[in-house]
């Protein structure tokens, strides 16, 4: 059974999982690129995950992902001489 969302409660689940990745990158770096972390943030708020299959590499690059309800996450990531990844991601 799908539920019809209004507007109103996907701009409410977009700012939850905004938050959420700014807790998640914030000042934090990686070891890879934490797609795994970013799917579960996106699920855990709602909204579909399906499009987070694929390959990420590079030492830098970005990718816009479709959550469904008219929203994406557009995240990049870098990779640092230190070898660790730092990410900025966020959700519209």
């Amino acid at each position: 059974m799908q539920t019809t969302l209004t507007r109103a409660d996907i701009k409410r689940q977009l700012r939850k999982l905004n938050n959420g990745l700014r807790a998640l990158t914030y000042n934090a770096y990686f070891d890879g690129i934490p797609v795994n972390q970013l799917a579960e943030l996106a699920g855990e708020n709602g909204f579909d995950t399906a499009d987070f299959e694929g390959i990420y590499t590079g030492r830098e690059g970005r990718a816009t992902v479709d959550l469904g309800h008219g929203a994406s996450m557009a995240f990049t990531w870098y990779k640092m001489g230190s070898g660790r990844y730092e990410i900025v991601a966020y959700a519209t």
